[in-house]
């Protein structure tokens, strides 16, 4: 949503994932929550209109067991469970109905952009993690909290910056950093990082065939199936395809590859609000206080002629072998005034060629002979700035008398750039060593918070103060968690088959949610009545530990990954 005045807005991207189950009125939801640094799993019951919805917290070990890194999952391409698969469009088409705006025949485009988000979501713990720890973890270390300072220098570097790229190799700054990193790296992962995967198997229950209705998808049968049997048979999920199934890691990460991966995923915790809000207060800090501008110049010649609309229309190309500046762009004017500029390419000696710049903000003046014409330079709705995060400030053009249509003049361009990324540099440096308590914290060995960040921020440059969503826990409605719905007490038996159940299967199977199996939910008999009923499935699953990963035909129970915490 977007932010009103004085407001932070809500940062969404990467963070909410929602799922709705249209008959029995479910929501089901992932959702980031930054005051704990990780995702939450909640379930919003009758979410129907006319409805009273409740939130309440899912049984998160029963969450976890598809979700191993504890963040949003999704399938591999193509997305056979998905509308893009034209089996499942044709199935929903049939229906003749909108879907909540979103149309049932869908490319792979969208789910290929959810994909995106999982992956990039599977990266936050990690990045909590590095954040943490890889600067050290003792909460009185001013070396750690100046470490965390350098990363998001860095970061904040690279998001004004438009993601170009800083200087490594010859920059004092980053080996003084990657010293502190290195050095905690060794101690803590010196056989490196694992990342879990996010990417379950591609499963396809409805062939790309276009069936009509759910009878008319043809699956293996020994005899025609009705279409509740057909549906009943697809409800078995072979063992490969089980996300309950332990997936090998993504990556393996070393100190040099964590270390860009810590920078550019501390990056994306800031919302494009922040990213602006920092942009305009250091161009103006910078243009106010007393710091030189470095300008360089260069020769040009422009091609003047007159579009269909009576637009005038300025081609430049401007190229210096001794101040090393080469512009190419073109202005787009209505009585003198600017109405659209493009700066194609501009190279300032360095090899690094910029492009699609825009330029704005132009008015042509007279001085004597000379016209010229001053232009701010932006890109990506920001100043534009260079890799080391310093701002281009204006590209002047000058040339003699007046830009007649059809004339090529010769003329000149002068580049200024402010040096205003110190001042962020120096902000962050004071903040590690404030002693402040709002301060310490944002910089402290816990998860990394855009909120207690940005607010340091704002005091440290002068800042206009704006309202950050969800921080005050008292105005949250009541918290609700997911419990057994028991009727009776159920005395747990400290011998006999059921005691094995209860001490290693109630995290997940003594539940109020019929799904997984809640065989320990109820009376004494009750339970009894259910072990007796899922004794053959119990039984399947159980054995599922005698066999090898290769031959099992289901994941064994309890799970792989649920055994730590049994």
């Amino acid at each position: 949503p977007l932010a009103g005045a004085g407001e932070s807005g809500i940062f969404l991207k990467d963070r909410l994932y929602l799922g709705y189950l249209e008959k029995p009125g479910v929501l089901e939801v992932i959702s980031y929550n930054e005051a704990a640094g990780r995702f939450e799993f909640q379930v919003i019951s009758d979410y129907r209109e006319g409805g009273e919805p409740q939130v309440r917290y899912a049984n998160r070990a029963v969450c976890t067991a598809c979700h191993q890194n504890i963040t949003p999952i999704f399938s591999r391409p193509l997305w056979g469970e998905t509308n893009a698969n034209s089996g499942i469009a044709a199935l929903l088409r049939a229906e003749q109905r909108d879907f909540y705006g979103i149309p049932p025949l869908l490319g792979i485009d969208t789910p290929g952009r959810v994909d995106d988000a999982s992956d990039r979501a599977n990266r936050i713990p990690a990045v909590h993690l590095l954040w943490q720890q890889g600067c050290g973890t003792d909460p009185e270390s001013q070396s750690a909290r100046a470490c965390r300072a350098q990363v998001l220098t860095f970061a904040l570097q690279l998001r004004l910056s438009n993601s170009l790229e800083f200087s490594r190799s010859d920059n004092p700054e980053w080996t003084q950093f990657m010293r502190a990193f290195d050095a905690n790296w060794r101690t803590r992962w010196p056989q490196g990082l694992l990342l879990s995967s996010p990417d379950v198997a591609n499963r396809i229950p409805v062939p790309e065939a276009a069936p009509v209705h759910v009878a008319a998808v043809a699956m293996p049968a020994q005899a025609p199936l009705s279409g509740a049997e057909r549906l009943h048979q697809q409800r078995h999920i072979p063992a490969e395809l089980e996300p309950l199934r332990p997936r090998e890691p993504l990556e393996r990460w070393q100190a040099d590859q964590a270390a860009l991966e810590l920078i550019t995923g501390a990056a994306g915790f800031f919302a494009q609000i922040d990213v602006e809000r920092l942009d305009e207060q250091l161009f103006t800090l910078g243009k106010e206080v007393d710091i030189p501008k470095l300008r360089q110049q260069s020769d040009c010649r422009l091609a003047v002629r007159t579009m269909p609309d009576r637009v005038l229309r300025i081609a430049f190309q401007c190229a210096d072998p001794h101040t090393q500046l080469h512009a190419e762009g073109r202005l787009y004017l209505e009585s003198g005034r600017l109405i659209r500029g493009t700066l194609d390419a501009l190279d300032m000696g360095d090899r690094r060629t910029m492009r699609e710049l825009t330029l704005t903000d132009g008015v042509i003046t007279q001085d004597g002979e000379r016209s010229h014409i001053r232009l701010g330079i932006r890109r990506g709705g920001l100043h534009a700035r260079l890799p080391d995060g310093n701002a281009l400030s204006r590209l002047n053009l000058t040339w003699s008398g007046a830009a007649e249509p059809g004339q090529s003049i010769t003329g000149s361009a002068t580049l200024e750039r402010v040096q205003d990324f110190p001042l962020l540099k120096r902000s962050l440096a004071q903040i590690s060593t404030a002693q402040d308590e709002a301060d310490r914290e944002a910089f402290a060995a816990r998860p990394l918070r855009r909120s207690a960040v940005m607010q340091s921020l704002a005091r440290a440059l002068d800042m206009a103060e704006v309202v950050y969503c969800c921080l005050d826990g008292s105005r949250l409605p009541p918290l609700h968690v997911d419990q057994a719905a028991h009727t009776e007490s159920v005395d747990i038996p400290e011998v006999g088959p059921e005691a094995a159940f209860f001490r290693r299967c109630t995290l997940c199977h003594r539940t109020s949610e019929p799904f997984p199996p809640n065989f320990l939910t109820g009376t004494a008999e009750e339970v009894r009545g259910k072990l007796a009923q899922c004794a053959e499935r119990l039984f399947v699953r159980l054995s599922m530990w005698d066999l090898s990963d290769a031959v099992r035909t289901k994941t064994p129970m309890p799970p792989l990954q649920a055994l730590p915490q049994l």
